[in-house]
Parts: C-alpha cells; structure tokens; sequence
C-alpha cells in the first residue's frame, strides 16, 4: 500500500516517516509547502502543493500532518477523493467537524483514524489489562505537562488551532477512555490562559458510581509525563507512556498488598505499531476500531471546552 503526506511537520520529521517506512508502505509520496522537501525525499514523488498532490499521487491512504487548524479542511478533500485518511491529534477542533468527517467518511465508505498513537504501545495495552490485578479501575489520575513551546510554534496560536485543550487534549480522552472503556457520565474543567490561550488545564470526570479521573495537562512547567491507577486492591503506575521514545523499555509498576512488582515491557514503536494496524485494518475492509473512538474522544474534549468556558470569567 502507498500513502501520501499532507505536510512536514516535526512529529512527520522525528517519528512519523519512520514508522511508516516500519510499518511497510511500499511509497510515501509527500505534498509539502517547505523548500526543505525539495531534493531531500527519497520515499516518493515530491508536490509543493496539497491539491495538486491529492490529483496526482495514486496513495489510497493520505496521512495529514498539517497544523491543527488545517486539519478538516484537507481531511473533508481528501475523503471526497475517496481516499482513507488518518490525521494528526487533533483530528478537528470541534465536535461538530469532528462528526461531519465521521459521516463523509462513512458515506465514501473509507476509513478515518486519528493517529493517537500511545494506546497501541504494548506498555499502554499491557497497563490496561493489568486492571483486573487490582480489582478494577476507581480512581484514574494523570499528568501530562511540558516547557513552554518556543516563539512562532503554531501550539501558541489559537488562530491556528493551538492551546493545550487542542493539542494535549486528545491524550487526556484517550487515556480515560482506555482505562475505564465507556464514555464519563460528567466531565469537568478548569484552565490557565495566556492572552486568550489554554496554556494548562486539570480535569475531574466521574464515570458511573464510582470511578473517577482527576488530570493535569499544559505546556507551562517542567517535564511531567505518567499514569496512575488505583483500584480496592492496589495500584498500577506507568511513566512516559504518551511520548516513550521507540528505544526505551516502559516499566509498570503494580503496588499490591503494600509490595512493588515491576513488569519491564520491551521497547516499542507506538506510531510504526499503529500504522501498521491501520494499514492491515484497510486492506481486511474492517476499520471500526479507529473509527468508533473518534466521537468518544471528541466529546469529552468538547465538555472539557464547554466547563472551561464557563469558568473562565469567574465572578470576583
């Protein structure tokens, strides 16, 4: 199977070239606006602009890997062309894009995915299944919150679809969504901004009676990266699962009876492990796995959007 590339971005240049090339695409055509992709791409043909590639490049599958703000734009384009399309988190900024491309995509009869790529980590799959050891999962807490982006990174521009509830949100449903595998009865949200942009925000979901799910997420302090579950007979944690680079070994550590068991989970390559997925999932005709996701996930970003809002200009 061919793709083609909408974009160059950082993720495209650090892991994502490689994991398709790992994941066994026979060509990876590229449609770029940088000068930086003439005469350095050896994977495929090479178009400086996006139409012009989806007329041009036969790929059946087009991975965007744009700003997030360009996301449903190229994603609807190339849905109409009939192709498959796995876009970079976020697929779309709002619920209601997010479900029209759900529906384009069904009505083309073609798979839509968004490339989430940390729950196919088999540390990540490996934590989840590890819930039945403690009893079930009560009480979820994640924190997942980095430096400050440099000047000119599209992250500090909400014009461009930045800001920590688009960029970091994504990871924040996913995670819930993995652990406790039903959407939340009740999501809230409270967030920092900066100059109108969502810098940080912490989150409390309760799921049922009595499951909870308390994060933190921004890019406004030092490195932090883990989840935590606990559960009537212990406690699972699990360290840098949503950016482990594909050379490092993940460790789960299960706390049980007041003693500590570590499961060392050999080093992977999430994104390579989830193309290679998508790919297999395409090829069989049956792609309901990325598909029935996308909405779960889009609606608990959207209430986390909402109870931000609606806070955001508290009475002093």
């Amino acid at each position: 199977m061919d793709v083609l590339v909408l974009g160059r971005s950082r993720f495209l240049e650090q892991r994502g070239l490689l994991a398709l090339r790992k994941a066994g695409f026979a060509r990876i055509d590229l449609a770029s606006q940088s000068r930086r992709a003439v005469g350095t791409w050896a994977d495929g043909d090479v178009y400086g602009d996006y139409a012009d590639a989806l007329a041009r490049s036969n790929a059946p599958l087009v991975y965007i890997s744009l700003i997030n703000a360009l996301h449903v734009e190229w994603a609807r384009r190339a849905l109409d062309a009939g192709r498959h399309v796995v876009v970079d988190k976020p697929l779309a900024i709002t619920l209601g894009d997010t479900r029209d491309l759900i529906s384009l995509a069904t009505d083309r009869g073609v798979c839509l995915a968004e490339a989430t790529v940390f729950a196919y980590h088999p540390a990540m799959q490996a934590f989840c299944q590890k819930r039945s050891d403690i009893g079930g999962a009560k009480c979820l807490t994640v924190v997942l919150s980095v430096p400050p982006y440099p000047p000119g990174d599209f992250r500090r521009d909400a014009a461009l679809g930045g800001g920590a509830l688009n960029d970091i949100g994504p990871y924040a449903a996913a995670a819930g969504r993995m652990v406790f595998g039903v959407p939340p009865d009740e999501v809230l949200c409270r967030a920092s901004y900066n100059e109108g942009l969502v810098t940080a925000f912490s989150l409390l979901a309760r799921y049922g009676a009595n499951g909870f799910y308390t994060g933190h997420f921004g890019f406004d302090t030092e490195y932090r990266n883990d989840i935590d579950v606990l559960g009537p007979g212990g406690r699972l944690s699990l360290e840098r699962i949503f950016t482990l680079s594909s050379d490092l070994e993940a460790e789960i550590v299960s706390r049980i009876d007041n003693k500590n068991t570590v499961l060392s989970v050999p080093a992977a390559d999430a994104a390579a492990l989830f193309f290679k997925r998508l790919k297999t999932a395409i090829a069989a005709g049956l792609w309901g796995e990325f598909i029935e996701p996308i909405e779960i996930d889009a609606e608990f970003r959207a209430a986390l959007a909402k109870s931000a809002d609606s806070a955001s200009n508290p009475i002093s």
